[in-house]
């Protein structure tokens, strides 16, 4: 019996059968009875191919159905296809192969190229349009912004010439950490190297860079992946006679998709997004901090909200911002709004960071 709770997405077995399909080249003769998507003719094969996202689906559907799972075949229709027309609906308009699980509520599979976690490329479709025998035509559930986090801290300790010890954590959520957890089957030569690689391409001059993984690799269910790493970064800081003055390119963020002055048709992505990022600082005896990114609490209503603020500690300061975005769309009408918000986020990371001391 699947299980059907809220965030499950386990289906017991299917796992098995998943990797089963996807590791090995198999031919499967096809019934004249079966449903869903058929070759032309009924005495052909489906031969699976680890590229055809049809023949895996329908193999999968085929063991699902020998195993005693109630599961039904459906079609998807692909985001870059545009909106679906809601008064002709036609099945030329769905590209991808869905299969709904039936429960207490229909689970809906769509495979992709990663074997870690089935839900994974759903998410990438939520809110697009699915057509099954069943239910008709109805939509794919929206994933929540905090299923698609990236949560950054960093800590920076600062010596006198302006060189730091870097401790960096930062953790992916949901199909983010897909990336991360593939990498756990890679070579230790290989990991090295994108690590080193990650690093390198913030500070060309790191040293001494050192990490290890953090989350669980078989908790699939809280779906966190993530990475903890240690380097030294020589000048981070450029101290002159009385000043020091700095970047954080932690805080750096990406807002060229609305750089547009106008719009005429809605924007959209493939899920909501949460992005916080946390910089604090042990800074020397006597650094006083004269200016630094600007501290707010800003949104557009319904659509995103972005709020950075400076907290003093112990042994400096801590910096922290946080960017959400919680719908699929962003209209016409909304768009300048939203336009100056994400503007505002991307500000950040082109400030510099400025010290006083004697």
């Amino acid at each position: 019996v699947p299980d059907t709770r809220p965030g499950s997405g386990r289906i017991p077995g299917l796992q098995d059968i998943w990797y089963e399909l996807a590791d090995t080249i198999k031919v499967t003769p096809v019934s004249v009875s079966a449903s869903g998507w058929l070759p032309n003719a009924p005495e052909q094969t489906w031969t699976l191919r680890r590229g055809s996202q049809i023949d895996r689906t329908f193999l999968l559907f085929c063991e699902l159905r020998k195993s005693g799972v109630d599961v039904d075949w459906g079609w998807q229709r692909s985001r870059n296809r545009g909106a679906l027309a809601a008064d002709v609906v036609a099945l030329q308009a769905f590209d991808a192969p869905v299969l709904m699980v039936a429960g207490s509520r229909s689970i809906p599979i769509k495979l992709g190229d990663e074997l870690d976690h089935f839900l994974d490329p759903l998410d990438r479709s939520g809110g697009l349009p699915m057509l099954s025998a069943k239910s008709g035509v109805e939509y794919l559930p929206v994933p929540n912004a905090n299923e698609h986090a990236v949560d950054r801290v960093v800590h920076l300790s600062i010596n006198e010439n302006g060189d730091a010890e870097v401790e960096e954590e930062v953790v992916y959520t949901g199909i983010r950490a897909r990336e991360i957890r593939s990498w756990r089957r890679s070579k230790d030569t290989d990991l090295e190297n994108r690590v080193r690689g990650i690093v390198r391409g913030k500070f060309a001059q790191a040293e001494e860079i050192d990490w290890e993984f953090v989350g669980d690799v078989e908790d699939d269910r809280d779906r966190k992946q993530g990475l903890r790493m240690r380097y030294r970064v020589p000048e981070l800081v450029d101290c002159r006679e009385s000043l020091a003055v700095t970047k954080v390119p932690w805080l750096e963020f990406n807002g060229s998709s609305v750089s547009r002055e106008s719009r005429e048709f809605a924007m959209e992505w493939s899920e909501p997004t949460d992005n916080r990022v946390s910089v604090s600082w042990d800074t020397p005896p006597g650094w006083k901090l004269l200016s630094e990114p600007e501290v707010f609490e800003d949104d557009a209503t319904g659509l995103a909200a972005v709020s950075a603020e400076l907290n003093e500690t112990d042994s400096g300061f801590r910096y922290s911002t946080e960017y959400l975005r919680s719908t699929l769309t962003v209209t016409p009408s909304e768009y300048t709004g939203f336009r100056e918000l994400v503007e505002r986020r991307s500000r950040l990371g082109s400030l510099y960071w400025l010290f006083t001391y004697r």
